[in-house]
């Protein structure tokens, strides 16, 4: 199967399973805020994970939903997360059930599947992050910020 998937400034998250040629809506049961990354599990190519802000609408709730079932459902695994917005999420490729989100206070991780948050210090500061990778060959996590810089965290430490 060759799995896509698309989120978008109104609200609505898309799958496409047969490589773009057509697209399915899959926003029922996520909050009608910015969908601001769509991620398909390394581990399950049905399961799907959303970050969504609430910026626009002054609300702080934090908003990470994760799908099984290539988004015939959703569940809500924010947890424990803080009062913000959540602007980018990443599954790490190594560790199935370890997550990053990247939020407007920092970067938060799970190793649950997304009961239980908490946040990466590493000298990184309390601004919205933007965007997250992991570079494989030194399993380092790069942080884009808004307006601060990059951070490299390791994250097997």
């Amino acid at each position: 199967m060759t799995g896509l998937n698309a989120g978008t400034g109104d609200g609505l998250i898309h799958i496409s399973t047969d490589a773009g040629n057509s697209w399915t809506d899959v926003t029922t049961g996520i909050p009608d805020r910015w969908i601001l990354r769509v991620l398909c599990a390394p581990f399950d190519e049905n399961t799907v994970y959303a970050a969504i802000s609430g910026f626009r609408w002054d609300e702080p709730l934090p908003h990470v939903f994760k799908s099984t079932d290539l988004g015939q459902t959703w569940e809500n695994i924010s947890g424990n997360l803080p009062e913000v917005s959540m602007n980018d999420i990443l599954v790490d490729p190594d560790n199935e059930g370890h997550i990053f989100v990247g939020s407007d206070a920092s970067v938060f991780y799970t190793q649950d599947g997304g009961q239980n948050w908490s946040g990466i210090n590493n000298g990184i500061f309390n601004v919205p992050v933007v965007a997250m990778k992991i570079n494989q060959p030194t399993r380092t996590l790069i942080v884009g910020t808004y307006g601060v810089s990059a951070y490299k965290p390791n994250i097997d430490d």
